[in-house]
């Protein structure tokens, strides 16, 4: 074996690369370790977080609507981000603004939004823009609704954030009524679920 220090470094570090080691378990013989399973050993229990960023979206009332989202793209200028997704334990349904839990066991999971909102329409006195947070089981049902009041017309930002427990294969999604006028999800609002 050459000096170390000949050996060209690797701009490029892959989870299939190996690295060689001494196994303290076993008389600190000579072995091959890969990134991948180094990473799972060092941080054994890095969460899977999901942070699902919206489109456009309008409502006009009274409809009650399903926030959807952009594709996982991995980028925040163009979609959605699904960090440590190797886990397992989430999936996401963009299209259907569905977070599915698919770790073979119950997880609790943490939510948490900052919605940029506008509201137009004129009307006057109290508008109130609802958030229902929904699981689904063997149908959709209301599991918590976090109310906001607004006054006038304008440009507001809502955020609020809840723990929920989800069964294996059960869904989870949020859906957004308002009382009166039209009210505009500004694109790029984001939802964030996170296995704790």
């Amino acid at each position: 074996m050459a000096k170390i220090s000949t050996y060209p470094v690797d701009s490029q570090v892959s989870d299939s690369d190996i690295i060689i080691g001494s196994d303290a378990d076993n008389g600190y013989v000579t072995k091959n370790y890969t990134v991948a399973t180094l990473a799972s050993y060092i941080v054994p229990d890095a969460k899977q977080k999901i942070v699902a960023r919206t489109p456009e979206i309008s409502l006009t009332a009274p409809t009650r609507r399903t926030v959807t989202f952009n594709a996982v793209t991995g980028d925040p200028t163009t979609g959605s981000l699904n960090y440590n997704s190797g886990s397992g334990a989430l999936t996401i349904n963009p299209a259907l603004g569905e977070i599915e839990n698919t770790s073979g066991g119950d997880l609790i999971i943490r939510i948490a939004t900052t919605t940029f909102l506008n509201i137009s329409g004129g009307g006057g006195g109290s508008r109130t823009v609802s958030y229902f947070l929904e699981k689904y089981t063997t149908s959709w049902a209301d599991v918590k609704e976090v109310q906001r009041t607004k006054a006038n017309d304008g440009d507001f930002a809502d955020s609020f954030w809840s723990y929920f427990k989800l069964g294996n294969g059960e869904k989870f999604r949020v859906e957004m009524l308002t009382t009166t006028d039209t009210v505009t999800i500004t694109e790029g609002s984001q939802f964030e679920f996170h296995v704790q």
